[in-house]
């Protein structure tokens, strides 16, 4: 029980701003080495200050630009920004059409270069679209959808953590040293004899306790719309995991086509493009399935 409260206590505090109680440095060290295993739980707190943006926002008739900006800077706030950080390092790599070597440097690189920030403006953008449509929606939708959507929602801040931890845990590794190589000691990669490394994967606890996680929070986003909703917004959940399962599949491809290995830049950026597209594709699905109908 102990390894658990670790656990949880260091991922909040390695990944979010909530200020945790501090652990002994065995304990800490130690809740550090299996963090990756309670980090989509750091996705619950970003998803409650979502959450809470949108239901008072809409008792209260908040402007719908207002609350856009609000649910759009509602993850930074939580997150201290280290996922668009690393959101902004890949970008700069990969806009730079250099080689693998050249690329790593660039994401080492402590400097901010201008592709960093005209990504960093874009993805702004279009996430304040899509928060802006989500507030204009959910304002005017019936209790009913409002459940399905609110709870669509909190899975995607969850399974989008579940994704990437995995792939931190599952993934060559770019450098022996650094926070994803920290993080996943004692676990063999994708690289080297199949047989083996599926054996060494299957018998790290992190990587049950993740899959876990990602099969529990899949199939209750598949079933709960099912079950609650009517029309098109039945196979929201569906609908929302296949778009996930293909945005993991062109993350899994950029790594080994452009880099060859993940490191923690990665898999920010693999969160940033999962909660983006997710939450657009939620948006697209509640509008076509009819607003507040």
């Amino acid at each position: 029980m102990k390894k658990i409260f670790s656990a949880i206590i260091m991922a909040i505090s390695t990944y979010t701003k909530i200020p945790m109680p501090r652990l002994s440095e065995e304990a800490a060290a130690e809740g550090y080495r299996n963090a990756l295993a309670a980090f989509p739980l750091c996705g619950l707190f970003v998803a409650v200050l979502h959450l809470t943006v949108l239901i008072l926002s809409a008792i209260v008739s908040v402007p719908e630009f207002v609350q856009a900006v609000l649910l759009t800077i509602a993850p930074v706030l939580v997150t201290g920004g280290i996922h668009l950080d690393g959101y902004m390092d890949v970008r700069d790599a990969v806009s730079s059409y250099r080689s693998v070597e050249k690329k790593i440097e660039i994401m080492k690189d402590p400097h901010v270069g201008a592709f960093a920030v005209m990504s960093l403006a874009v993805y702004l953008l279009l996430m304040t679209a899509v928060s802006y449509e989500e507030a204009v929606l959910f304002g005017i939708m019936a209790s009913k959808k409002r459940v399905i959507f609110a709870l669509a929602a909190t899975l995607i801040f969850f399974l989008g953590r579940c994704a990437s931890a995995l792939s931190v845990l599952l993934l060559p590794k770019l450098r022996s040293e650094g926070m994803a190589s920290e993080m996943s000691k004692n676990i063999k990669s994708l690289r080297g004899e199949q047989k083996m490394a599926v054996r060494g994967m299957i018998a790290d606890g992190r990587v049950r306790i993740l899959i876990f996680e990602a099969v529990v929070g899949s199939i209750v986003l598949a079933a709960m719309p099912y079950m609650l909703g009517e029309g098109v917004y039945r196979w929201a959940g569906v609908i929302l995991l296949a778009v996930m399962t293909l945005v993991i599949i062109r993350f899994v491809k950029v790594v080994k086509s452009e880099f060859g290995g993940i490191n923690g830049d990665l898999a920010g950026y693999c969160l940033c493009q999962f909660e983006l597209i997710s939450l657009a594709t939620l948006t697209i699905v509640s509008f076509v399935a009819g607003g507040g109908l």
